[in-house]
């Protein structure tokens, strides 16, 4: 207990994590190197073959898939007037809201006190300045808020408070607190959502509620159909249910066009990749939306495109693959070139782009407002000086300078130093803890069986 961040630690850090730099950078983006000599066809076949896992397609099912779900039949749910009113009346306190008041308070000692206060405020004075006066309680200090009775912790607080009008002052309360003057500033009454307000919203849940007990009878006939030998599509016909033919679906709910498959649950794909062909995966539950079930139809193993069908792709691909080598050699000769006296400016000129500059940024990219590369953020807060740093994304390289540094300076922040000092004792106190109980139980020869605490609580 007790252990702080040391002020010297704290300072060190808040100016570590602090500091902004700014920069100017150059990009190079790869498409723009055109002197990329043709492939031949040998180098393309070795390229799709060395690259097989970019040019495999992946595993697809076709399956035939049956929903029962309780938004199918929900609106088929006869809900009475009856049923509604019913409703209605039981979760009334849902559709009331209390009445509240903003309340201001003088909290005093003493009773003397108390009384001088309200004789002065009864007697004309404004209540903000003699709560300034007699308590020293700045405006601020006085608000309570906007409460309800029941938020009020102290009945005799709440009885004063919720007893008088607006823009009344009440007389001195005793409180185990002490005595307290309540002045009620503004007054919203109770109020009440009609049955018609509600009317739909209650026949919707009630028909939700119905239909989940309807659902789960259609379910167990569903088995009871298969259970007799039917399949899913006969079962499903039989009791009027949808079902959907899908011809070729991935594990991430991809067809084989590449086009996303909409609505499909995440858990009916992982359903459908762990049952095996040609058989019935297990009547599943969503919860309280309802059932599914669904067979594997056909399974298309992992497979290389033939080469033939998907060249231009891999000639774009070998060729994109050459530029970002390119790129990747020229900006390497040209930082080695910013060592010397050629500048970022000469340089831009040069590839005939524009020199760009970034906004204020910390360690953690934070403030950048531009897509530099991570290692080229961590890279200028490693340059010395007007050292260049270079660093790329999947089709631009960026070389890029200091322009400005700005140290933190920890004592114009004392909320955000206060704040960094909290966490950094917490840290400390969390490990001396972890390092305290190590060594009791490597003394005391204790072990935890942490998969039983985990199942136990």
């Amino acid at each position: 207990n007790g252990q702080t961040a040391p002020r010297s630690l704290t300072e060190s850090v808040y100016r570590y994590r602090n500091e902004k730099r700014s920069a100017n950078y150059v990009e190079i983006k790869h498409n723009t190197i055109k002197n990329i000599p043709a492939a031949s066809e040998e180098t393309l076949k070795k390229y799709h073959k060395d690259n097989a896992a970019r040019f495999t397609a992946p595993e697809y099912r076709a399956i035939t898939l049956v929903q029962l779900q309780i938004k199918d039949i929900v609106d088929e749910i006869d809900v009475s007037e009856e049923q509604i009113k019913e409703s209605y009346d039981d979760r009334i306190n849902e559709f009331k809201t209390p009445e509240t008041r903003k309340i201001q308070q003088i909290l005093l000692s003493d009773e003397a006190k108390a009384k001088e206060a309200y004789s002065r405020i009864t007697g004309g004075e404004d209540y903000v300045k003699v709560a300034k006066a007699v308590a020293n309680l700045d405006a601020a200090a006085l608000d309570l808020g906007t409460l309800t009775k029941t938020q009020l912790p102290l009945k005799e607080l709440a009885d004063a408070a919720f007893s008088q009008g607006a823009d009344t002052v009440s007389a001195p309360v005793k409180s185990p607190l002490g005595w307290h003057i309540l002045k009620v500033t503004e007054i919203k009454g109770a109020t009440q959502k009609t049955l018609a307000a509600v009317r739909a919203d209650l026949k919707k849940g009630i028909a939700s509620e119905k239909a989940v007990d309807s659902l789960y009878n259609l379910s167990n006939k569903f088995e009871d159909e298969l259970g007799g030998g039917a399949s899913i599509t006969e079962a499903a016909q039989r009791l009027n249910f949808k079902i959907r033919k899908i011809a070729a679906i991935n594990a991430t709910g991809v067809d084989a066009t590449g086009k996303k498959i909409t609505d499909i649950a995440p858990n009916i794909i992982q359903v459908a990749f762990g049952t095996e062909q040609d058989q019935d995966s297990a009547l599943t539950d969503f919860g309280n939306s309802g059932y599914f079930i669904l067979h594997v139809d056909g399974v298309t193993a992992p497979a290389l495109k033939p080469f033939a069908k998907i060249r231009t792709d891999i000639e774009t691909a070998w060729k994109a693959a050459q530029q970002a080598t390119a790129a990747d050699k020229k900006v390497k000769a040209l930082v080695d070139r910013m060592k010397g006296a050629t500048t970022l400016a000469e340089i831009a000129k040069e590839l005939k782009v524009t020199v760009k500059t970034t906004a204020e940024f910390i360690r953690t990219g934070a403030g950048l407002k531009a897509q530099l590369p991570g290692s080229v953020v961590s890279g200028l807060f490693k340059a010395q000086g007007k050292e260049a740093v270079s660093g790329a994304t999947n089709n631009t390289h960026f070389i890029a300078q200091v322009k400005d540094t700005k140290q933190a300076n920890p004592v114009a922040d004392k909320k955000g130093l206060d704040q960094l000092k909290t966490q950094l004792s917490t840290n400390i106190s969390n490990d001396i803890t972890t390092q305290l109980a190590n060594a009791l139980r490597g003394k005391l020869g204790v072990t935890i069986n942490r998969s039983a605490v985990d199942a136990a609580f």
